[in-house]
C-alpha cells in the first residue's frame, strides 16, 4: 500500500508506504547452508621499519541453503611458518534469505611484513529461531562451516630501504 500526498505551497511530499514480510514454509528437509567467495585481501604497511600495518579483507558471503540463516564470522591471518598471527573475532552476520548474498569488509591491525600472509575467513551458519523451532517438525541438515582462503604479500618496504642505506652508507 503507497500512500503520496504533495502540498505545493508548502514544496513539502510525503511518500508512505506500508510492507509486511510473508513466510511459506514448503515441506521438505531444510538446509542452513553458506558460501564464502570472492575473499580478497589487501596490505596496508607503515613507514616504521620495525612496525606493524593492517590487513583489509573483504569477501561475499551467499546463502545456499533453503531457510534463512545468520552465522557467526572470524577472520584469522597466518604469516611465515604460522608465526605473526592476527585475528578479529566479529559480530554475528544479519539475517540471509535464501539466494542473497553480502558483502562484508574488515580490518586486522597489527600485521607484521613478513611475506606472504594467508587469510582465513570462517563462518558457522545459525538458522533464524523460528526456522529451527520449525525444524522440530522438518528434518534439517547439520550446516557446514563455510570458509575462505586468500593469500596477500607483506613487503616489509621500510625495513629493506633502511637496509640498503647502512649497506651504501656501510660500503661509502
Amino acid at each position: 500500500t503507497s500512500l503520496v500526498t504533495k502540498d505545493d505551497a508548502e514544496g513539502v511530499t510525503l511518500d508512505r508506504r506500508l510492507g509486511s514480510r510473508l513466510y511459506l514454509r514448503v515441506p521438505g528437509v531444510l538446509t542452513p547452508a553458506l558460501k564464502v567467495g570472492a575473499a580478497h585481501a589487501r596490505y596496508d604497511g607503515t613507514a616504521n621499519p620495525v612496525g606493524t600495518g593492517s590487513t583489509r579483507v573483504t569477501y561475499t558471503v551467499t546463502n545456499t541453503g533453503n531457510i534463512r540463516v545468520t552465522a557467526g564470522q572470524k577472520v584469522r591471518l597466518d604469516g611465515l611458518f604460522g608465526a605473526f598471527s592476527g585475528s578479529a573475532d566479529l559480530p554475528d552476520l544479519p539475517e540471509i534469505l535464501p539466494g542473497d548474498s553480502l558483502i562484508r569488509s574488515t580490518v586486522i591491525r597489527g600485521a607484521w611484513p613478513a611475506g606472504p600472509l594467508r587469510v582465513h575467513v570462517l563462518l558457522t551458519p545459525k538458522p533464524v529461531v523460528e526456522d529451527a523451532t520449525a525444524a522440530g517438525q522438518q528434518p534439517m541438515t547439520v550446516p557446514a562451516t563455510a570458509s575462505a582462503t586468500t593469500t596477500v604479500w607483506a613487503w616489509p618496504w621500510a625495513l629493506l630501504v633502511l637496509v640498503l642505506v647502512l649497506a651504501a652508507a656501510g660500503y661509502g
